[in-house]
């Protein structure tokens, strides 16, 4: 094994990647040279200085941080380099080496699940796509080329399955397409935000801009040869499943109007976010200014001197906010309740010459930072969700833990409102944390502080068409409503017609707002039909969108592989699996922070039922789509 290329253009000059070495992360540096080296000895050195994922959680002696990265740039600079001494770490000792990175707490379940997302190899990763074997009759349509639709292209082609996706976009990006608004961005950090087979050491920022995003996700559609199998400008009206054949029949409103498709497999990704919940409030219509959802905002929508009016304070409401209050003349933030809004201090950062310099160049560093992310934004926060019944320390928290991360938070929110007790009694919510989403301050509380800002708490009574009035009879004047309200995410393939193997349309089998699967991807009575981003896929403790992508492909493909093998045309979902599975996701589901009587949000429908959040750790859900269970399908072959 050789070390990059960067590291050997670098070599003769150790001063210059010392300096570097200065701007990069100690532990995951720390962790790279016990690979190079194979210094075990430093483990135990490090161990009890290090309490959490997070840089701040550690607290090496001063003495030994100057030591790591004095010998590691020594090692970097070395003309007669060697192979690094652990470029493969067996399951053990990479287990060990995990726990000392965060702290503890990695147990041996989670050792194949990190190899795979995380890598801790120095191997390239993003191979250049070849021609696999076909799949002979195996077909598919992907509905979608946004993060789920782009890794399902890209896993299917790789399986050997002909593909053709349809986009009703101009290009892609899903989401970070559609979704314009100033301050748009990421709340997961990018080095996590990304494709495991195509990792991104080049991110300008740590939480990324939207433009940063969809550049990301067409570079992977390019680089892995999607972008030909897409047809944009395409919106799929229907589909119905031909049983007879054992095809879905796919109608498509596109360029050349009304045309028909047909394929083996139907795959959704349009996501849950993709279509605006616009708010009822009455005489809306009457409004003479403009009225823009988040994700509807384009080149013409101008808030520029304008009072405007923003209607939410959910994850768009605390980016868009602070992207335009400098343009407004005034900003009126219409609050229903407070959310969780958490120190964030590489919120707006970019990311230094040096610390890219040492993700792009030293062996496995990475890796190492990579899984620090993955384990502080994933499981590391689960237990803090799980209501324990024996809790006596108010409704104000769940658990001992949520209840210690409230306090932090809280204290947060006292340091940033210091001097504003009436503003801080508006903010702060009254349901524990996690209960919605936990949101990233990313200028939130300076926006809320300026003078030409005002936090409404009173309730709307209606809009007129010159502003707003209150439930209290007062009037705020606006020229513009920016409505950051969400999207109707219970409502799952909506507006799509969808039909099934008996003639029973989605709606009629998911009713208006509760969507059932089994793993939140294949459902009952619809053969070869895989839901990405599906009822209950959301990981309400961490994760990203990109690592469920990823779980549900490794499911998906291992169905069509089972179809393949077999011969078969259809693959059934077998009775009682699905409605098995959801009777016990739902039990789980009581026990988490979003049952909570105190907690009102979007994860629920109408009935109070949890349509969007999964109990399940990032570990299990990985376990569970690893690959199918033959003995949850039945297979059937299509006569003729």
């Amino acid at each position: 094994m050789t070390y990059p290329s960067k590291v050997a253009q670098m070599s003769q000059d150790p001063l210059t990647i010392r300096s570097h070495l200065d701007e990069a992360d100690i532990v995951p540096l720390a962790m790279a040279l016990v690979q190079i080296t194979g210094d075990l000895s430093l483990l135990d050195e490090i161990a009890p200085h290090i309490s959490g994922p997070w840089d701040y959680s550690q607290q090496i002696p001063a003495e030994l941080v100057s030591s790591i990265r004095n010998r590691l740039a020594a090692e970097l600079a070395r003309s007669d380099r060697p192979p690094a001494a652990l470029a493969d770490l067996d399951p053990e000792l990479l287990q060990k080496m995990l726990g000392v990175a965060v702290g503890g707490g990695v147990s041996a379940e989670y050792v194949p699940l990190l190899t795979e997302q995380v890598g801790f190899s120095n191997s390239e990763t993003w191979a250049k796509p070849g021609s696999p074997p076909a799949k002979a009759g195996m077909s598919a349509i992907v509905i979608g080329s946004g993060v789920s639709g782009v890794c399902a292209a890209v896993r299917l082609r790789e399986a050997g399955v002909s593909c053709t996706i349809f986009e009703k976009n101009a290009d892609v990006g899903g989401t970070w397409f559609e979704n314009r608004y100033p301050g748009c961005a990421v709340d997961t950090p990018n080095h996590f935000y990304q494709f495991s087979f195509a990792p991104n050491n080049d991110w300008p920022q740590y939480f990324s801009r939207r433009d940063e995003i969809r550049k990301y996700i067409a570079k992977v559609a390019d680089w892995f040869g999607i972008r030909p199998m897409i047809r944009f400008g395409s919106e799929v009206v229907s589909a119905r499943f031909d049983a007879t054949r054992d095809l879905w029949v796919v109608t498509v409103n596109g360029p050349e109007g009304e045309t028909v498709h047909e394929a083996r497999i139907l795959v959704t990704a349009v996501g849950q976010l993709n279509r605006p919940a616009i708010p009822r409030i009455p005489g809306m219509e009457n409004f003479a200014g403009q009225v823009v959802h988040t994700a509807d905002w384009n080149e013409t929508t101008d808030p520029r001197g304008k009072r405007v009016g923003l209607i939410g304070t959910g994850a768009s409401a605390v980016q868009v906010g602070p992207g335009m209050v400098d343009d407004v003349a005034s900003l009126h933030v219409f609050q229903r309740s407070g959310g969780w809004v958490v120190r964030s201090p590489n919120a707006l950062r970019k990311v230094s010459e040096g610390k890219n310099w040492a993700l792009n160049s030293v062996p496995f560093y990475a890796g190492w930072y990579r899984f620090q992310l993955f384990w502080g934004f994933g499981d590391g926060l689960y237990e803090a969700l799980r209501i324990d019944p024996e809790w006596h320390g108010g409704s104000e928290s769940i658990n001992a833990l949520n209840a210690r991360l409230r306090a932090a938070m809280l204290r947060y929110f006292e340091r940033r409102l210091e001097g504003h007790p009436d503003l801080l009694a508006k903010v702060v919510p009254d349901y524990p944390p996690f209960g919605k989403r936990v949101l990233a301050d990313a200028g939130w509380f300076d926006m809320l502080l300026r003078d030409h800002v005002e936090l409404v708490t009173e309730p709307v009574a209606e809009v007129l068409p010159n502003g707003i009035r209150l439930a209290d009879g007062s009037v705020v004047e606006l020229d513009m409503l920016v409505l950051a309200t969400g999207f109707q995410a219970s409502k799952m393939l909506w507006p799509m017609e969808i039909v099934g193997a008996t003639g029973q349309t989605i709606r009629e089998t998911w009713g208006e707002d509760d969507p059932r699967a089994y793993l939140g991807t294949t459902v009952e009575g619809f053969p070869n039909l895989f839901v990405m981003y599906g009822p209950n896929t959301g990981l309400g403790h961490g994760g990203s969108v990109t690592f469920l992508a990823e779980c549900q492909m490794n499911y998906i493909i291992g169905c069509v592989d089972m179809m393949h093998a077999a011969g078969a045309t259809r693959i059934d979902l077998r009775e009682g699996v699905q409605g098995s599975y959801n009777a016990r996701m739902d039990e789980e589901l009581k026990s988490f922070v979003w049952s909570h009587p105190s907690v009102r949000s979007w994860y629920r429908n109408a009935t109070g039922r949890i349509t969007i959040n999964q109990p399940w750790r990032l570990v299990d859900y990985w376990e569970m789509t690893r690959r199918p269970d033959p003995a949850d399908y039945s297979l059937g072959k299509a006569a003729g």
